[in-house]
């Protein structure tokens, strides 16, 4: 998935931006500038966000510590080559120097103007952000709320780590408020992967928060206690809310988010009708096309992941794309064809014409 792809990336790239602070590391400066690349590749918007905060940072370094000369250099090089070769691949694959598969599919939902058919204003994506956030608050550390709000804070308790907490706060404001120029009538159903793009910002204040509790209280006897019950009580109710549904980790929000696992039956339109069906059928070494369902993903999603690497299961699952559908009888002349549709969940003979 993109927004699990662009944590990665975020992650990889803050991970080197903070080794090469303080010693001279030019390869982790190149490795968080090709990151960063990967990361334009994959989420486009969080990029311009993350690409913005991290040069001001590696130039803030330059200019007002006058260190890691070294750093800051091969930071901008990797980022103007990588950014270079990343242009000519998509003149090569895309035809257009900027676009990507993802801004093909999604960019053109961006608004630059104030309303889209009247529907959507910057006020509407605003409020969404924050609606956003105010539920992050209620699911990042189930039950406690109160936790998620005020630990964050404790990073600015000592200045020994002012500069990344600020700029940690910087990137998940500025990842969160540049989603609001994004058309998302879906609410909480799109909206919130920028989550996945801010946890490493996030988790990096947290962890200097725990590092400065740490530091306050080393030589209290029951410090560690109090974290060890902390994080025992975190971990139980989400074990015992989310598997078991025991207990609610959260209600009342501003948008449907599964609270127990047994809410993700028929969560986003998805089930196993039709590999259920093919079991009813008791169909072996065929090929099975899924009809499209007007364009949305959940039908053939449903199916995909039981292909196997080689697309050489039991049953091979593949779109059904009409006229081309004879590739693959010549691809798989010792199979027999099927034709499914997930929206009157049948699986019936396909013939080719």
């Amino acid at each position: 998935m993109s927004h699990n792809s662009a944590a990665f990336y975020t992650i990889l790239s803050l991970y080197f931006l903070i080794t090469t602070t303080k010693k001279s590391r030019p390869f982790g400066a190149v490795i968080s500038a090709l990151s960063l690349i990967m990361l334009f590749q994959t989420r486009p918007l969080t990029f311009l966000v993350i690409v913005s905060t991290f040069s001001l940072y590696f130039l803030y370094l330059l200019i007002w510590r006058k260190t890691n000369k070294k750093n800051v250099i091969s930071f901008f090089l990797a980022l103007l080559v990588g950014g270079l070769l990343v242009a000519l691949l998509n003149i090569k694959l895309y035809g257009s120097l900027w676009n990507t598969p993802y801004l093909k599919t999604v960019m053109p939902r961006l608004l630059l103007g104030t309303s889209k058919q009247g529907s959507y204003t910057y006020l509407a994506g605003l409020l969404d952000a924050i609606s956003y956030l105010w539920t992050l608050r209620l699911v990042y550390f189930p039950g406690l709320p109160l936790l998620f709000s005020t630990l964050p804070l404790l990073a600015f308790l000592r200045k020994q780590h002012y500069e990344l907490a600020i700029f940690s706060v910087f990137n998940i404001v500025l990842i969160a408020l540049a989603y609001t120029i994004f058309d998302d009538p879906w609410g909480l159903f799109y909206g919130p992967r920028f989550w996945y793009e801010m946890l490493p910002f996030l988790t990096l204040l947290i962890a200097i928060a725990l590092y400065n509790l740490k530091v306050y209280f080393a030589n209290v006897s029951c410090y560690r206690l109090f974290v060890a019950l902390l994080i025992s009580f975190i971990v139980a109710r989400s074990i015992f809310g989310w598997s078991f549904g025991k207990t609610p980790l959260w209600q009342n929000l501003i948008y449907f988010t599964p609270s127990k696992i047994e809410e993700l039956k028929g969560f986003n339109y998805v089930d196993n009708r039709l590999i259920a069906l093919s079991q009813k059928m008791n169909i072996h070494h065929v090929v099975i096309f899924v009809r499209d369902c007007g364009g949305n993903w959940w039908c053939y999603g449903s199916v995909f992941p039981q292909n196997t690497p080689s697309l050489d299961g039991n049953i091979v699952w593949a779109r059904d794309l009409n006229v081309r559908n004879i590739e693959l009888k010549k691809l798989y002349p010792d199979r027999d064809f099927y034709l499914a549709d997930y929206n009157t969940n049948s699986i019936e003979s396909y013939i080719f014409r």
